[in-house]
């Protein structure tokens, strides 16, 4: 290389630093030479055998030039190659690569080739995450002021998926500027979104009202009575906030389910598409927890091979909440801790979302010395100032509600229903915190004021859901008289037999079964209370088996199904088979499945054959819980 003469080794040195983007003409004038100058030095470089047309032909060679330039002169020559290829309309990743190997941008067509490049960026396996790196070079040279908070605004949406907390604390600087009337009106809505969908709604909602010159004192008054201590949301529709609670990614209603899962069908996971994906997948984690379970494994799978340890968090702590709600507390409590392994170091406020979660499945487990050492997380800045702290605050309500200590209990929940209202978030079904602070009361000798929140509860709009309904009926029967009692728990447990929540339907039998043996039928209490014993080890729930126990022991359940017998049954079969196990008399089960008492007897005899059994007794009382798994399926 020393014996080609120092124009070779300049066009050399043009074609190592460009790379594979490298030709005569490019590297020409990246070296500064003349057509005749470039063809010389080319000729020259090809009769050494260091060249292959535009390329130098060992990677040792390559090596050997770039060794040659001092650091400064190799910087220099990386920000040249990015003019150079700028000026031929390389693509703006190629130009943010030379702009990186440089290390600075300060020019206007290098900032935005940067940030063009950031929003270009491949997200798929093997491809290394540069838009974050790309944003911050251009931030840390951008000499406009509006334009590095815009690219401020850019790399908190790049880093999410790798960082939330991080991201969490780049939002602080265009609020401040916002405050300072230094952030344009037309950033504003972006911030505000940014905000919404790291939780922060009532951040957003000063986003909002400062751009909209609507800047409103903090509502500081709280109401003495605890059912009326959280407004409901339809109350005042016009409030600022309801519109920055609307950008929160809140799950949808359960006409939106088939559309949810036909973006999920339809859409490729990607950055500009997740936020959509994400609430189409809560929608299907609160209405359709079975399909959700199945989609968060999906995208987990899909995300596994790629460096977004944030949005993995996510989609874990999704799958956490679905199992949950299907009284699957082993699963619930893995992917909880899969979670919080991935946001380990870097997970912020978020973090309280499966923690939550944890939480939860644990006090539901009876591991309560365990749940304890999760109540009260170490976390910079101000983690409850986002939505993912009231799922945080019910959960160490639920705790405390576990462990005997119903007014801590009551104050947790009344806490979270508060800033639920506070923030237009108040939804039963994300946060059902009036039946949460009833159980509360009654655990305290108020049941007036319990049956007071209860009501509220079925009066909301949004309560129509089945789990909901289902919780609120059982809590609703608690003040109820006797006979009343039995058909309010009767309904409790067809909405959450419909939803598949095998934990709230434990409860709902459980209270069913001692509703029915004070009305004096011991014989379908017995079953039912039974039914209610086993669906409760099946979940895992230990505290609430052991406080079930049926009068006349486990050792009187019914056998399980085996596989053989079970797949012997029609689907009539089994259905009615599933409501006589359940403790309906034959007529109320010719009722429920439009056919005749003689038609349900029938199949029963059928039953009775096929599964080698006597009585009604000896039902199985695993048929109800497969056929809810079925048709949930």
């Amino acid at each position: 290389m020393q014996r080609c003469g120092p124009a070779a080794r300049r066009l050399a040195a043009a074609l190592a630093v460009l790379g594979p983007q490298a030709d005569v003409q490019r590297a020409a004038r990246l070296a500064r030479l003349g057509t005749d100058a470039a063809a010389r030095a080319c000729s020259a470089l090809d009769a050494a055998g260091l060249v292959t047309g535009a390329r130098l032909r060992h990677p040792a060679a390559e090596s050997a030039v770039l060794g040659m330039l001092s650091c400064e002169q190799r910087r220099s020559m990386h920000r040249n190659a990015a003019r150079v290829l700028h000026h031929a309309l390389a693509e703006p990743a190629v130009v943010a690569g030379q702009l990186l190997a440089a290390g600075t941008a300060t020019h206007h067509w290098e900032i935005q080739a940067l940030r063009d490049a950031a929003r270009q960026e491949p997200f798929s396996p093997g491809d290394p995450d540069n838009a974050p790196t790309f944003l911050r070079l251009a931030r840390s040279g951008c000499p406009d002021e509006p334009t590095r908070l815009r690219i401020t605004l850019q790399l908190a949406a790049h880093t999410w998926r790798l960082h939330p907390a991080a991201a969490h604390h780049l939002l602080d600087e265009p609020q401040a500027a916002l405050r300072a009337g230094q952030l344009p009106c037309a950033d504003a809505g972006w911030l505000a979104r940014l905000l919404a969908a790291q939780g922060r709604v009532e951040e957003a909602d000063e986003v909002l009202g400062r751009a909209a010159g609507d800047v409103r004192p903090a509502r500081d008054s709280v109401p003495s009575e605890p059912h009326a201590q959280c407004p409901v949301t339809h109350e005042r529709p016009s409030a600022p906030v309801t519109r920055a609670a609307a950008l929160w990614l809140s799950p949808g209603a359960r006409e939106d389910v088939p559309a949810a899962e036909r973006l999920l069908t339809d859409t490729p996971l990607a950055p500009a598409t997740y936020e959509s994906l994400a609430r189409a997948l809560r929608t299907l984690v609160h209405h359709r927890p079975q399909r959700a379970v199945a989609w968060c494994g999906r995208l987990a799978e899909e995300i596994c091979a790629r460096n977004a340890p944030g949005w993995q968090a996510a989609f874990a702590t999704a799958h956490a909440e679905s199992l949950l709600r299907l009284g699957d507390l082993a699963g619930a409590r893995r992917e909880a801790t899969r979670a919080l392994e991935h946001l380990a170091g870097r997970g912020g406020p978020f973090l309280l979302a499966p923690l939550a979660l944890l939480v939860q499945a644990l006090t539901e487990q009876g591991e309560y010395a365990t749940a304890a050492l999760h109540l009260h997380p170490t976390l910079p800045g101000e983690p409850y100032s986002t939505v993912h702290a009231l799922a945080f605050l019910r959960a160490r309500g639920r705790y405390y509600l576990a462990t005997g200590r119903p007014q801590a209990a009551l104050e947790e929940f009344l806490e979270a229903g508060r800033t639920a209202g506070r923030w237009a978030t108040d939804q039963p079904e994300p946060l059902p915190w009036r039946t949460d602070a009833a159980e509360a009361l009654l655990l305290l000798g108020r049941p007036g004021e319990a049956q007071a929140l209860v009501a509220d509860q079925l009066a909301l709009p949004a309560a129509a859901g089945a789990r909901v309904r289902g919780v609120t009926l059982r809590l609703s029967a608690a003040t109820a008289e006797p006979r009343r009692r039995v058909e309010l728990l009767a309904g409790a447990v067809d909405e959450l037999r419909d939803y598949g929540d095998r934990l709230e339907l434990a409860r709902a039998l459980a209270d069913l079964g001692s509703a029915l043996r004070l009305n004096g039928e011991g014989t379908r209490a017995g079953t039912i209370t039974r039914r209610a014993w086993q669906l409760a080890g099946d979940c895992g729930a230990v505290p609430l088996r052991e406080r079930i126990r049926p009068v006349d022991g486990p050792e009187r359940a019914a056998r399980p199904v085996r596989s053989r017998d079970a797949a012997r049954l029609s689907g009539s079969e089994e259905r009615v088979a599933a409501l006589a196990a359940q403790g309906h008399t034959n007529r109320e089960i010719a009722v429920k499945l439009f056919v005749s008492p003689s038609t349900v007897e029938r199949h029963l005899t059928c039953v009775y054959r096929k599964l080698g059994i006597a009585r009604r007794q000896d039902l199985p009382s695993d048929l109800r819980t497969r056929t809810f798994e079925q048709a949930a399926h």
